[in-house]
């Protein structure tokens, strides 16, 4: 009956600009300081910079024009935003153990081991959707699955994807631990 994506575009028109807003007064608030921002206050503006670009409503653009990429597009927005927000979970956790080491100025290129499972990961399923919808733009009817190479290859993709998820996952819990561990010897 549309109620659902009525609900759906209404909150995404609205959060839109407040998000907007927030970041704007937490940037402006940052660079009030008297130092340069940090690692931790880069990655949070990034993030609330993807979770912008997640809910932007493009989708308004539907009701004017015939777009057919509507489908990729939002799986590409949904993949840059968890890819932001699963790198911001590891610097966040990384940020918390060099607390102690307050002398170094910490980069994101530290921290590339680290986010090397998140690419992987995030380009294993680009490859993985571009495979499956990317082709469906110009044949609607096509599937990767039909075929004995695109099941082999779609599975590969998705698994590789899983793999790295359970890579991600071990690797967060470990940072987990060790920052509990650093707090509770304080």
């Amino acid at each position: 009956n549309g109620g659902f994506t009525i609900v759906w575009l209404s909150l995404k028109t609205v959060f839109f600009p407040s998000i907007i807003a927030i970041l704007v007064w937490f940037w402006q608030r940052i660079h009030m300081l008297e130092r340069k921002p940090v690692l931790l206050e880069k990655m949070l503006l990034s993030l609330g910079i993807a979770l912008c670009f997640l809910n932007a409503p493009l989708e308004y653009l539907t009701l004017q024009f015939d777009l057919p990429f509507m489908l990729l597009l939002g799986d590409i927005r949904q993949g840059v935003f968890y890819a932001m927000l699963f790198s911001f979970w590891l610097v966040f956790a990384g940020e918390h153990m060099l607390i102690q080491d307050t002398s170094a100025q910490s980069s994101l290129k530290q921290y590339w081991r680290h986010l090397s499972a998140v690419a992987m990961g995030c380009i294993s399923l680009f490859i993985f959707d571009m495979c499956e919808r990317g082709v469906q733009l110009r044949n609607p009817f096509y599937s990767i699955w039909v075929t004995d190479i695109g099941t082999n290859l779609a599975l590969t993709f998705i698994i590789l994807a899983g793999i790295s998820t359970g890579v991600y996952f071990l690797f967060l819990c470990y940072m987990v631990y060790q920052v509990f561990v650093n707090i509770s010897h304080k």
